[in-house]
């Protein structure tokens, strides 16, 4: 049980739709895959976070919130008081690529303009299929430069890959530390 003291770090995640941001949420809360696709309008899970390094408490207020445009106005009520956001694409989808530059960039300058964000490639597991047509890497670290996040990183929610690392990332921006990582695509 969480004591009402702990701090309170709130973590809105956005996208387009389909792209695998509840399914991130989801296997990183639940430690499951969800493998049928919903369409979310919105959804919270508050969880506790332990700072492996002070072992202190932390509670994680994490916002999932819709990609799709038909929801734009209630997403931007999420935005309020947001100590980090999460832009996720999937790597298998140039169209959620873009969207980040396009779409997202600007909706996360103007609602939340000095709110640190990091930049999320889902999907990673197709990495190890050679017949598809994934970002590459290199477009990814630059698209997260472009929108001035402060890291990036691919994972899978389908195998794991990475989802932890997703919110040890998230985690060590929120707690202005520095970790040396081994590079993780």
């Amino acid at each position: 049980m969480h004591e009402e003291t702990d701090p309170v770090k709130k973590i809105v995640i956005v996208g387009d739709g389909g792209c695998g941001k509840t399914c991130l949420l989801h296997k990183y809360v639940s430690k499951e895959f969800l493998s049928d696709y919903c369409p979310t309008v919105f959804d919270r899970s508050e969880i506790p976070y332990i700072d492996e390094l002070t072992k202190r408490r932390i509670r994680l207020d994490l916002w999932d919130t819709a990609g799709q445009e038909d929801y734009d106005r209630i997403r931007t009520l999420s935005y309020l008081d947001t100590d980090l956001i999460i832009v996720c694409f999937a790597l298998n989808s140039k169209k959620t690529f873009v969207s980040v530059g396009d779409r997202w960039k600007d909706e996360i300058e103007h609602f939340c303009k000095n709110t640190p964000k990091i930049l999320v490639g889902m999907k990673a597991d197709l990495r190890t299929k050679e017949d598809q047509n994934l970002i590459p890497t290199k477009k990814a670290i630059d698209m997260a430069k472009q929108i001035s996040a402060k890291g990036y990183i691919e994972c899978s929610a389908y195998t794991g890959e990475n989802v932890e690392e997703v919110f040890d990332m998230t985690m060590d921006i929120l707690l202005e530390r520095k970790r040396k990582r081994k590079s993780k695509k």
